[in-house]
């Protein structure tokens, strides 16, 4: 009989595609807390997973699949979300709750979202497949504040302009 150590453990494999999961591609992950964390998919749905259940305690269903996401605002009481073609979605943290859909933010997909930390999440940034940036305010209606075209350099994309 072999002697077990301390660091050994033991991985129980669960069912992966139950309706708990998500259907499609997880696109984003945001942790929230020490036992919760956000993940965002391409099945159109956002889920909360609590470490206690070892499992989600939440799904949010938009009506386009979901892309990078980030969590924003003084109180980081909001989540930013990519929404299908240049879209993206404000999600209150604090009541689980859709506060806005901000349409045309992008001509195209939303590809990253960032809090500005530096600036006490009060902005945010979103960047989308072109290489170009837009500023928001972190605000349950966010207003654009500027954009900066073609981040990339990509002198070649700006030609047409």
């Amino acid at each position: 009989m072999t002697d077990q150590s301390s660091n050994d453990f033991v991985v129980m494999e669960k069912e992966f595609k139950s309706d708990r999961t998500h259907q499609d591609k997880v696109t984003g992950i945001v942790y929230i807390n020490e036992n919760e964390f956000l993940t965002s998919s391409c099945d159109s749905s956002l889920k909360l997973w609590d470490k206690h259940l070892q499992g989600t305690s939440y799904t949010f269903e938009t009506h386009e699949p979901l892309h990078s996401m980030a969590v924003t605002g003084e109180r980081s009481d909001l989540l930013i979300s990519g929404l299908g073609r240049g879209n993206f979605i404000v999600y209150g943290l604090t009541h689980k709750n859709q506060l806005d859909i901000f349409e045309l933010a992008h001509a195209e997909a939303i590809s990253q979202v960032v809090s500005l930390n530096k600036l006490q999440n009060k902005y945010f940034a979103t960047r989308c497949v072109e290489g170009h940036v837009n500023i928001w305010s972190a605000t349950n209606h966010p207003d654009r504040l500027f954009t900066l075209f073609n981040i990339d350099a990509d002198y070649e994309a700006l030609a047409h302009l």
